[in-house]
């Protein structure tokens, strides 16, 4: 076949194309086969050495990167290692310098312990100087003692013994003569001796002890003497019931203060007042315990309410069985004290006002037991009609009434005594 000649399509050279592997638009697939092989294949080396070219610029690249990191690595390992060396260099320095602290307090630890030691030696050093002076002083007194006791004593020397002032007492007690004053007179000395005999009263008898001499000596012995004379067994005929106790309360007598301090007030010469103030004192103050303030507060609450229905003599009666069986340890503040009203309590009820079957006086009629209302006469009063209220601590049934036309006229009358309506109000002119 004869060559055909190239065209190109819209400007573009399909001759080109074969550059890049793409086939021509006019070329054959006979064409192709008949295309020179020689030429093929330098491409292909081309082609070839492209590819080793860049793989070696790639491997280079590589190279440059890992050498340059190795180098980072050894500079940053360089540093570490420097960090680690002066790290060290300053921990060895540390314990060297702790180490000089620790021999610096010792060495004053043990100046310090040195010094209280030879203190403590000059110390005991003086003290036995002392115990071998007081010793050989002891021992200087007794052999002047002794020297004295060779010789005669006087009677001054042997008063001085208080053993053989008993034996005398005990001999003159027996000769009987005991009551009669001793005069005695020594030969070193001129003056007399002196007695005094102290009368000890017990009931009807009078015991005469007699002073041998002024000193001090026979006085205690003569107080010894009275001391035991009157530690007798006594009858249980005068005891009292109040005499003994477990722990000690506080009553309220002794707790009451500003004017009652000074004044000898007793349990029984409480009256209501009295004895709710002592109470209260004993209540609110710091030095009893919980138990017992709660205790108290009840009893005080008990008493209160039974003041009208017992006497004040039953109820102070009352208390004081309580608090004593508390003090004697039988009952405790929790326990309840109503075991004890019954046996107690029974015989001072107070009676109820009794009805007279007299008639009653003409002064004495229903009338007078009415009662008008101060805060309706001055139109104050929120309540409709009569109700009930406190008076002088007693509870009445007031009514709504004129209380000038009460009082004047007896009349009751539903206005209040401000009214114009009222009568007896003051008109003018």
């Amino acid at each position: 076949m004869a060559d055909r000649p190239r065209r190109d399509v819209h400007g573009m050279n399909y001759k080109s194309l074969s550059e890049y592997g793409i086939p021509d638009a006019g070329e054959t697939k006979e064409e192709k086969k008949l295309e020179d092989p020689s030429s093929v294949k330098r491409k292909l080396d081309v082609r070839d050495e492209k590819k080793s070219l860049s793989s070696a610029k790639k491997k280079l690249a590589a190279a440059l990167s890992l050498d340059k990191s190795c180098n980072e690595d050894d500079v940053e390992d360089e540093e570490l290692r420097c960090l680690r060396a002066e790290l060290k260099s300053t921990e060895d320095d540390l314990k060297s310098q702790r180490l000089q602290n620790e021999k610096l307090k010792l060495k004053e630890e043990l100046k310090r312990k040195q010094q209280e030691l030879e203190k403590e030696k000059g110390e005991s050093k003086s003290t036995l100087h002392k115990k071998v002076a007081t010793t050989s002083s002891d021992k200087s007194k007794e052999k002047v003692l002794r020297e004295k006791s060779i010789k005669d004593p006087s009677l001054n020397e042997l008063r001085q013994f208080e053993k053989l002032n008993e034996i005398v007492d005990k001999k003159l007690s027996k000769l009987g003569l005991l009551e009669q004053t001793i005069d005695s007179d020594s030969s070193s000395s001129t003056s007399s001796e002196k007695s005094h005999s102290v009368t000890v009263k017990k009931g009807k008898k009078k015991v005469d002890c007699i002073r041998v001499s002024d000193s001090s000596d026979s006085e205690s012995d003569c107080d010894e003497k009275k001391k035991k004379k009157n530690k007798k067994t006594k009858s249980g005929i005068k005891a009292k019931a109040s005499d003994k106790v477990k722990t000690q309360l506080l009553w309220p007598q002794s707790a009451l203060q500003y004017e009652f301090v000074n004044e000898s007030v007793s349990f029984n010469d409480l009256d209501p007042k009295l004895f709710t103030a002592g109470e209260l004192e004993i209540i609110t103050s710091k030095s009893i315990s919980e138990k017992e303030r709660s205790g108290r507060l009840n009893l005080l609450k008990k008493i209160t309410y039974y003041s009208n229905i017992y006497s004040w003599k039953g109820l102070l009666s009352f208390y004081a069985a309580w608090l004593r069986k508390i003090e004697l340890g039988q009952k405790s503040w929790d326990d309840d004290p109503s075991s004890i009203e019954v046996p107690i309590l029974t015989q001072y009820i107070v009676p109820k006002a009794k009805t007279s079957s007299f008639p009653a006086k003409s002064s004495e009629n229903k009338d007078d037991q009415v009662w008008f209302w101060y805060s309706f006469n001055r139109n104050r009063c929120t309540h409709k009609g009569s109700h009930t209220t406190f008076i002088k601590g007693q509870q009445r049934v007031v009514q709504h009434i004129c209380a000038v036309c009460w009082k004047k006229d007896k009349s009751k009358l539903s206005h209040p005594e401000c009214a114009n309506s009222c009568p007896n109000f003051p008109k003018s002119g």
